[in-house]
């Protein structure tokens, strides 16, 4: 068994987050699908702030279903830094970057959300790279 990296667009560039509300992606080219991940990083990107945000949390999500139901759902997505979600707590500039890592990955249909607790004119984008195990091709 050996690996493979599949790296994948989360979040276009440009995307605009609205204080207290998760932002994910509207269109199925920003979700990616696979059961057989390992491990992960997802780096996100903040290229534009107009007011500094006092919080930034990722999540990543999974579906079941196609793409119909997504979980954890957005009411039960905690602020916090728990295993599967990332908090930033410092006061977010723009060209702030930074990455997480990711090693469970329940279902086989995943997407970015994405949250911030203040500020405005907050624009952000984020990729993932992935691994996962392939058989050995000898």
């Amino acid at each position: 068994m050996g690996y493979e990296t599949d790296t994948y667009t989360l979040l276009p560039a440009g995307s605009a987050l609205t204080a207290a509300t998760w932002f994910t992606p509207s269109t199925a080219p920003y979700y990616f699908a696979g059961s057989d991940f390992v491990r992960g990083v997802i780096r996100v990107n903040v290229t534009a702030v107009t007011t500094a945000p006092t919080a930034i949390a990722v999540a990543l999500q999974n579906s079941s279903d196609g793409g119909t139901t997504w979980y954890p759902s957005a009411a039960g997505l905690p602020f916090a830094s728990t295993p599967g979600y990332a908090t930033i707590t410092a006061t977010v500039a723009a060209t702030t970057q930074w990455a997480f890592t990711v090693n469970t990955f329940p279902g086989n249909l995943f997407r970015l959300a994405v949250l911030t607790t203040g500020g405005t004119g907050v624009i952000v984008s984020a990729t993932g790279d992935f691994q996962k195990y392939i058989a050995d091709a000898s």
